[in-house]
């Protein structure tokens, strides 16, 4: 399950862990949420069993945020290919 988050709040990841249950979880990160990018949320991000972690490269390029290492920078293209693959989408 694709979950695309667009705010910074990293509470939202409980209702990443409700949504879900127990299917696999993705993260697209996009906008202020790129924040949740850094390495030091990266203990926070895998706290909640999270398969894939991309960010939007131009987001982060544009706040200065440097990924951290669980996580892939994506451009638009990618981000188009990510949403066509996923079975479910939804936005937080």
């Amino acid at each position: 399950m694709l979950f695309m988050l667009t705010t910074s709040d990293a509470g939202v990841l409980k209702t990443v862990d409700r949504l879900a249950g127990d299917e696999d979880k993705e993260l697209l990160l996009i906008s202020d949420a790129v924040y949740l990018a850094r390495e030091a949320m990266a203990e926070v991000l895998s706290g909640h069993s999270i398969d894939e972690v991309y960010a939007e490269e131009a987001a982060l390029a544009k706040r200065g945020i440097k990924p951290s290492s669980t996580c892939e920078t994506v451009d638009m293209d990618r981000i188009v290919e990510i949403v066509l693959n996923s079975q479910k989408l939804i936005q937080l």
